[in-house]
């Protein structure tokens, strides 16, 4: 894999993880302060919520996909 493959690859990373926070943060405004009184999160916090969720429940795994 040569660098500009792997800095494309780190940038859609990036990019899913703030989209995905992000629709996290919107969905959890919509919902939980009117069903059970929370207060709003911002954009930094969905996607801490995100990744710690991601975290929780596929853990962490270093393996790469070898194609055969």
């Amino acid at each position: 894999m040569s660098t500009k493959d792997f800095i494309g690859y780190m940038l859609i990373m990036i990019l899913l993880i703030m989209v995905c926070g992000g629709l996290f943060s919107l969905l959890w405004n919509v919902t939980m302060p009117y069903i059970f009184g929370l207060p709003s999160i911002g954009m930094g916090r969905g996607i801490a919520f995100y990744v710690l969720i991601r975290l929780l429940i596929s853990g962490i795994s270093f393996q790469l996909y070898k194609g055969e």
